[in-house]
């Protein structure tokens, strides 16, 4: 434990150090601390920079194993042996912190093995050793622990559950069982390093992820969220368009346990990814089995797969059932899953070619009106001479005998206007 008198350091150092904490600790709150941070001096590290217990209290006296500038602001740290700078592995058991307690002392050290009683987590420093983080409530319902970053009051909605300080990350495998994430997974983004590989988060009251909480996670190959309130499968998508991008789709992934959720559909999407070996849904409200052909081949494919069965009232009437790893679907046939299995994508490269044909045919009829009109043009040139000569010599004789007949007939002669009658208007 280093603790770092006043005098040496500034009063500026002093002050900025006391309003930090003040900012982030708040009163009675304790929190699980871990690591040198970004925000202090090397010379104020709370347990020489291992996992602690740090907790401001206006009401209880300060147990003196905090550096002595927090000490003055009635922070008591208690440091958790056990721990190790070049340590592999940390893992904490963790409940809430009751409020009647009846603690007037806060113990200097405690056994990192037992049970930690806290309110929030700030993000964690961790050893650049560092390959698994485990966080486990010990209780049957999700515990309401808070995560804090270390800024607390100027946080945006990125902060980390553990970083390095001074060198690329090496956590690969994160446990978190019995504590609700409900708010976080769905507010927050950059929680995992991107060097994260396995995530488990069991029992941890998530219903759905925001948009940003898997970014930069293109490495995952095993999802543990069993035991949630998951109404989607979230993983994979139906769309090829999308199939690629990872932090979307999860497409490295290989092993994807949703089991005792609210799922009431068959999950198929996670069924496109294509590295998948591993699937678990047993536990969930799927009240149909129906699937395609291309479904069923993909489910046979896993290397294991767990499911509860079809009810033995079930029907199927859109095909035949079939049993694959110890569960039963009702297959529909060939054809229908061909049709409902096609890509949307398809139906449209279909309707591309159909209009590029159609512009062409259109063009082609163009051309050759074209060409006829060019055709006709010329012959019209050629015979013009005649065309003009057939109108200004007509058969006259024809003519004077028509005249003959008009002028000659009853109904014109009985109605005949009179010239004087006649008078010429305007005319267009």
């Amino acid at each position: 434990m280093s603790a770092a008198s006043n005098s040496d350091l500034s009063d500026e150092d002093v002050e900025s150090a006391q309003s930090w904490f003040v900012d982030n600790f708040l009163d009675g709150e304790t929190q699980l601390f871990g690591g040198t941070n970004n925000a202090l001096n090397a010379s104020l590290e709370v347990c020489d920079g291992l996992p602690s217990l740090v907790t401001r209290s206006s009401t209880e006296k300060p147990n003196g194993a905090c550096p002595a500038i927090f000490t003055d602001v009635n922070a008591s740290c208690t440091c958790l042996s056990g721990f190790g700078h070049s340590d592999d592995a940390w893992e904490f058991r963790i409940r809430v912190k009751g409020n009647g307690s009846s603690a007037t002392t806060f113990p200097t050290t405690q056994a990192a093995t037992d049970t930690l009683e806290i309110d929030a987590i700030q993000t964690l420093y961790v050893p650049d050793t560092l390959q698994k983080l485990s966080i486990l409530g010990i209780s049957k319902s999700p515990l309401s622990i808070t995560f804090v970053p270390e800024y607390r009051n100027h946080a945006g909605n990125e902060f980390p559950i553990a970083r390095t300080l001074d060198s690329t990350s090496k956590l690969s495998t994160i446990e978190l069982a019995n504590v609700d994430m409900f708010e976080t997974v769905r507010s927050v983004s950059g929680f995992m390093p991107s060097t994260t590989t396995s995530v488990t988060m069991r029992n941890c009251n998530i219903t759905s992820f925001g948009f940003e909480f898997t970014a930069g996670l293109n490495n995952l190959t095993q999802l543990d969220l069993s035991s949630n309130n998951m109404v989607a499968a979230y993983a994979g998508t139906g769309n090829q368009l999308f199939a690629n991008r990872c932090f979307l789709t999860l497409c490295e992934l290989e092993e994807y346990n949703l089991s005792y959720n609210k799922l009431t559909v068959f999950p198929a999407t996670p069924l496109n990814v294509k590295t998948l070996r591993k699937f678990y849904i047993q536990g969930n409200n799927i009240s149909s089995f129906d699937v395609n052909a291309t479904t069923f081949g993909q489910i046979e494919d896993l290397e294991d797969f767990t499911a509860d069965l079809a009810s033995d009232s079930t029907v199927c009437t859109t095909g035949q059932w079939k049993t694959t790893h110890g569960a039963r679907f009702c297959v529909a046939d060939i054809t229908a899953g061909t049709s409902s299995g096609t890509s949307p994508l398809i139906f449209v490269l279909f309707a591309g070619i159909v209009v590029v044909v159609l512009l062409a045919c259109v063009l082609v009829l163009q051309w050759i009106t074209y060409r006829k009109d060019r055709s006709s043009e010329i012959h019209s040139h050629a015979s013009s001479d005649d065309h003009l000569y057939s109108i200004f010599n007509p058969d006259f004789e024809a003519h004077e005998t028509m005249r003959v007949r008009l002028a000659t007939d009853p109904i014109i002669v009985t109605n005949r206007l009179d010239y004087d009658e006649v008078k010429l208007g305007r005319s267009v």
